[in-house]
Formats: structure tokens, C-alpha cells, sequence
């Protein structure tokens, strides 16, 4: 947590909440474990969850073509 903060330029705190929130979401998963010095215990791995088209959205359009119809 405390890398992500760093990178992210944001409190520890913040960061926590904002990872928290995004794993509850879906967004982030945990992916494992790594030891580090300034830890007794090994900090969590977390990875974006793959973004997978459905079979008949290749191209990405047919989402957006669904919505634009129920819009209009």
C-alpha cells in the first residue's frame, strides 16, 4: 500500500480506502503476495480485472450501438 501511495502521490490512508473501494467494485483483484524489508508479514498484489468483449462485440461498437437505440 504504501508503493501504490508513493506512485500514486496520495496518503496511505487514502490510497487504502481508494483500493478497498475498487476491490469491492470488481476493479482490482488480488493476485498474491510479495515479502518486502519494511514488513514482517508479505503486502498484497493487485492487478486490474481483464476488461473481456462479449463474443458478438468484437469491435466494441455493439455495446455502444445497444445503448445509443434504447436512448433514442
Amino acid at each position: 500500500m504504501r508503493e501504490l501511495a508513493d506512485a500514486a502521490r496520495v496518503g496511505v490512508d487514502a490510497c487504502r480506502r481508494a483500493v478497498d473501494n475498487m476491490r469491492r467494485a470488481g476493479v482490482l483483484v488480488k493476485v498474491g503476495e510479495r515479502r518486502v524489508s519494511y514488513r514482517n508479514r508479505p503486502v498484497a498484489l493487485y492487478a486490474p480485472v481483464a476488461q473481456r468483449p462479449a463474443a458478438n462485440d468484437a469491435d466494441g461498437c455493439v455495446g455502444l450501438a445497444q445503448a445509443l437505440r434504447a436512448w433514442g
